[in-house]
């Protein structure tokens, strides 16, 4: 109960932004998760300590903490928690601009998605899907500073996500938005971009303003298109909303 609560705080800290609270939650968990013996446990505090990695830290940890996780389940049937750490581990990868890398792990988590669940697979590990794991792709090539294979990726994700995934559609949206205009379809992305605004009122994540301001500078680089321009006016109006 100690490790799955610091989890669950860790987690609420970072997305707010408190990244260095969130980490010595994060680390408390995986404390906690270790003593208590439940090594499905321990991989999901590290799969966590990876998001951080990758995110706001050294993204070599998040490599090195989904290696450990998947290490530490070695002996499960639990293809799916292999796969979300797989798709961690590739995020860090990207980040470092390794490529061959990335791609491996990111194909590897594809087969292993494409297996189903396992006997071995924890409950609360229930949004793995084909969909995930080609968002987490298009997330990664964005990364490798490939947008249109990226644009792609979401493009082929995107009709996976529930309608109640408000705040996950969101962010892969506005990544997707981002990569469409970095590969110079203004139009596509501006259209996309006014989904994801559609969709932000009432979500608070810090890590989804950061998305947003990140889709809206790459508008800003097609200022001069009258689609860019409409797009950049409406997130200014939203931008300035969430931070009321």
């Amino acid at each position: 109960m100690t490790a799955d609560t610091a989890i669950q705080t860790g987690w609420y800290h970072f997305d707010s932004g408190a990244h260095t609270v969130a980490h010595n939650l994060l680390v408390g968990a995986l404390r906690a998760a270790h003593a208590s013996g439940d090594s499905r446990l321990r991989a999901g505090a590290l799969s966590f300590i990876a998001i951080h990695g990758y995110s706001a830290g050294d993204p070599r940890d998040a490599v090195t903490a989904a290696r450990t996780a998947r290490q530490v389940i070695a002996d499960q049937d639990a293809p799916a928690l292999h796969a979300m750490l797989l798709t961690r581990q590739a995020r860090g990868h990207a980040r470092l601009r390794e490529d061959r890398q990335a791609r491996t792990a990111l194909e590897e988590a594809q087969a292993l998605c494409a297996r189903g669940r396992g006997e071995d697979d924890p409950h609360w590990l229930y949004w793995i899907n084909p969909g995930e794991i080609m968002g987490q792709t298009g997330s990664c090539l964005l990364d490798l500073g490939r947008p249109d294979q990226a644009a792609q990726a979401f493009a082929d994700a995107r009709n996976a996500f529930s309608p109640d995934e408000i705040r996950t559609r969101a962010q892969f949206l506005s990544r997707a938005a981002t990569a469409q205009m970095r590969a110079g379809d203004v139009d596509a992305g501006s259209a996309t971009g006014h989904e994801v605004l559609a969709l932000v009122s009432g979500v608070r994540s810090a890590r989804l303003d950061d998305n947003l301001d990140t889709m809206l500078a790459e508008a800003r680089r097609y200022s001069s298109a009258a689609p860019a321009q409409e797009l950049l006016e409406r997130g200014q109006a939203v931008m300035e909303e969430r931070v009321a």
